[in-house]
């Protein structure tokens, strides 16, 4: 079904040395009140909150957000904190999914400690990649098998998302999406939001924090971004702290990684030789890695070589700008924020594995790691085709063995004819021969009688074959419509399509929905029939 690490399912299933090897098993209370502890004695930037809040400019602030980050000033709030690239429109309902899980695990443990406990999305403002940003997926309409994707093309590849603008490409994309949801029930309140949110002038990052914040703020998640200028002039400390002896931090990377190789599973991320976890950021938002080794440094293709000094210095001026590399950002994400615990995807959490050691090593303390919700959405029509034939969502989600089994009947019914029709005739040469024996000739009368018979068998075997292939035909429409919507392209459905949608056709519906699952803060998939009484 869903592709999932290996050392990831073990963490799920409570293996003793890799729950270790991760920081603690966010389903244990003592280590939850221990991770807790820790924390609390741990001072965080004293105006936290107040740089967290110049960072959303004109962006409305809800007054649950407001207390949330007056709260962060003080050091004895803790934070959930949960993060993910870009993606255009708000991206996949995984994102969505982090989200929540963070908003509801907050208020979860805020009741069961009593102490102030914040959501905050990590918004990865720093990251090159744009596969996931430009572009969205939404289900195929009831008329059309395809899905519909929309993108961007006037991106610049190489630029950290932080630093783009919005083309007047994005106005033409979002009237066709809100055309995609014109029939929607609730396509007049989110069709605003998207409108007020996207708009073509507009940096991605503060339009995926309204959107964020119009959707989820009443809930009190907080909005982050590392590179906003206010959070670069506090995260400073931290790079001066990373500088102070820059290879330890990769030396610390390679024990961990040794550890998890020594327990015979693959590595998450491929450490770069000769290369810190450390990305120094132009003006124009262009990332360059440092690279070289011990007292000797080189950033990008710049010739000049820098020494560990030279690197401090960088860190403390006001115009150098750093953005780390996969693994080193959680460390400082959990240098800025009181971290409690860190909700993630099944591959965040394997590559957890290959960071443990440099917590050690900048001296702080690791929080404990929790999956995200991870869900299948099944609409009215969905449940239609799935009660008509009598099918199960998981067997959706196992991927082509259900359009394989919907045809089986035909194959298994055409050798059943096959096999009757050779014992009738098998019957016929008996009867002719027995009749020899006791000297009657019938052999006209059995002709004619064999002819009726086949004829009759064959007319059978064809209303027969008619009907099922009628029936097979409808069955492999539905599964095909099922994977459609269920398991696209073969990946789970939380990995292609927008949340809008669902949001648009179910509104509140969708988030009470899955904040009525159990176990929610399980890591087992669930299915949410967004159809059924609640």
């Amino acid at each position: 079904m869903a592709r999932v690490p290996q050392i990831t399912k073990d963490f799920y299933d409570g293996r003793g040395e890799i729950v270790r090897l991760l920081g603690g098993d966010w389903r244990d209370s003592n280590a939850v009140k221990l991770v807790k502890d820790q924390r609390q004695s741990l001072k965080t930037p004293s105006n936290l909150g107040d740089a967290i809040r110049l960072s959303y400019g004109d962006t409305e602030i809800p007054d649950t957000v407001d207390k949330n980050l007056k709260a962060l000033n003080s050091q004895d709030t803790l934070a959930i904190v949960t993060g993910q690239q870009l993606g255009l429109f708000g991206g996949p309902l995984f994102t969505f999914y982090k989200a929540l899980t963070a908003i509801f695990l907050a208020r979860k443990l805020e009741n069961d400690y009593k102490t102030n406990v914040v959501p905050i999305f990590w918004m990865e403002t720093g990251d090159a990649d744009y596969s996931e940003v430009n572009r969205t997926g939404f289900p195929p309409a009831a008329d059309d098998p395809r899905r519909a994707v929309y993108m961007l093309r006037d991106i610049v590849s190489g630029k950290s998302v932080h630093h783009h603008i919005l083309t007047p490409e994005i106005d033409v994309v979002r009237e066709e999406i809100l055309n995609w949801l014109n029939s929607s029930p609730h396509r007049r309140r989110y069709g605003k939001i998207i409108s007020n949110c996207y708009r073509s002038g507009t940096p991605i990052v503060d339009a995926f924090r309204k959107l964020f914040t119009s959707l989820l703020g009443s809930m009190g998640l907080v909005m982050f971004d590392a590179l906003d200028p206010n959070i670069v002039d506090i995260s400073r400390p931290f790079w001066q702290k990373c500088m102070e002896r820059p290879e330890s931090l990769n030396n610390a990377f390679s024990v961990s990684s040794r550890e998890v190789m020594a327990m015979r599973l693959p590595l998450q991320v491929r450490m770069r030789t000769n290369t810190l976890p450390i990305f120094q950021m132009d003006e124009d938002g262009i990332r360059h890695r440092i690279t070289g080794h011990s007292d000797s440094w080189q950033k990008g293709t710049d010739p000049k070589i820098y020494n560990n000094g030279d690197l401090q210095n960088m860190a403390e001026n006001e115009k150098s700008i750093f953005s780390p590399a996969v693994l080193l950002r959680p460390l400082l994400q959990d240098w800025l924020l009181p971290t409690w615990i860190y909700v993630g995807g099944p591959s965040e959490i394997a590559y957890h594995a290959q960071i443990g050691r440099a917590y050690d090593q900048i001296e702080l303390p690791r929080p404990l790691l929790a999956p995200r919700i991870s869900a299948t959405l099944v609409e009215r029509q969905v449940r239609r085709w799935l009660d008509k034939n009598n099918w199960k969502v998981i067997e959706v989600l196992g991927g082509k063995e259900l359009l394989l089994r919907t045809t089986g009947s035909a194959s298994s019914l055409g050798e059943l004819f096959d096999t009757g029709s050779a014992h009738l005739r098998g019957w016929l040469a008996r009867i002719q021969q027995q009749a020899d024996i006791a000297g009657i000739d019938i052999s006209r009368e059995l002709d004619q009688s064999g002819r009726k018979l086949g004829y009759q068998w064959a007319k059978l075997l064809n209303t027969t074959m008619k009907k099922v292939s009628e029936r097979d035909e409808a069955r492999v429409s539905h599964a095909q419509r099922l994977q459609n919507h269920l398991f696209p392209e073969n990946v789970l459905q939380e990995r292609q399509f927008n949340f809008l949608h669902y949001l648009a056709r179910y509104g509140n519906q969708l988030i009470q929905a899955i904040d009525s699952e159990k176990d929610m803060f399980h890591p087992q998939h669930i299915v949410i029939d967004l159809e059924q009484e609640r």
